[in-house]
């Protein structure tokens, strides 16, 4: 039972928040049964913001809204990966409360993957022709030796190339 000086605490969903300056989020029972505030005036529970997130150098950002549980999706351009070493080129992060965005991506950027350029795979059988590049995603091209083929096994990206005899037969068991 409420009596007189009774508090009422204002408390709202989870991503929700007392909006500030409307109401105090304590309530008390005054003489004649009122309270003060008036809860039903003033109480209002708004969702919680985070400010928008902040832009990364070369990345593209991609959200709607910054409220309280809403993702903002960070994608950096081809061959170009984020400084932290676990992420990849495609990094999401979520707004958990006022203007808190987690992970925290202050001071990332987007940096062009570079290939170690002396140390080139050893195919037997083959030479090394011609390279598209040496950042991230190039590729390395070679040719068989004069009497050699290449083994199509319908994965050109298969780390085990070959270059075969002309007359050489596989046999998978």
């Amino acid at each position: 039972m409420l009596t007189l000086e009774s508090i009422l605490n204002i408390e709202c969903d989870e991503g929700y928040h007392v909006t500030p300056g409307i109401a105090d989020e304590l309530v008390v029972c005054m003489e004649g049964g009122v309270w003060r505030p008036d809860p039903l005036v003033t109480a209002n529970c708004t969702r919680i913001s985070c400010e928008e997130p902040p832009e990364i150098e070369d990345a593209h950002r991609a959200f709607t809204t910054t409220f309280y549980g809403d993702e903002v999706t960070y994608t950096c351009p081809p061959n170009y990966l984020f400084d932290d070493p676990i992420s990849s080129g495609t990094v999401t992060v979520k707004c958990v409360g006022h203007n808190t965005w987690s992970p925290n991506m202050e001071g990332e950027t987007c940096k062009q993957v570079f290939c170690d350029t002396g140390i080139k795979p050893v195919i037997t059988n083959a030479v090394f022709t011609n390279s598209s590049g040496t950042v991230y995603g190039s590729y390395e091209f070679y040719t068989c030796n004069k009497g050699f083929h290449y083994l199509d096994n319908n994965n050109k990206s298969h780390p085990y190339l070959k270059c075969l005899g002309v007359a050489t037969a596989l046999i998978f068991f």
